[in-house]
């Protein structure tokens, strides 16, 4: 399911991501994490694709490895981007 979500996403369907994810879904991407914040809730994820839709041409993300902590699981992987100033970027996540 999880894979199935960033396919969404890597397709550019942002209903189609949210399709995947709870309610409740806690969303924690890298930049966000190192300013303290979660995105929580569909309408906040929601909010961050249309801000990082503003800054990067193409946002791919592609899960790796999955880790079960408890009830949550725990993704990692790398994102792979370019900027709307052609900044090429690949970086774990």
């Amino acid at each position: 399911m999880v894979q199935r979500a960033f396919e969404a996403w890597n397709r550019g369907d942002i209903e189609g991501y949210l399709a995947h994810l709870s309610s409740d879904v806690e969303g924690v991407p890298v930049g966000a994490a190192l300013e303290g914040k979660v995105y929580r809730g569909h309408d906040e994820v929601r909010t961050w694709w249309q801000t990082q839709s503003e800054v990067w041409e193409r946002l791919l993300i592609y899960a790796e490895a999955f880790k079960q902590v408890g009830t949550e699981l725990v993704v990692s992987g790398h994102w792979e981007a370019v900027g709307r100033g052609g900044v090429d970027m690949s970086v774990p996540a």
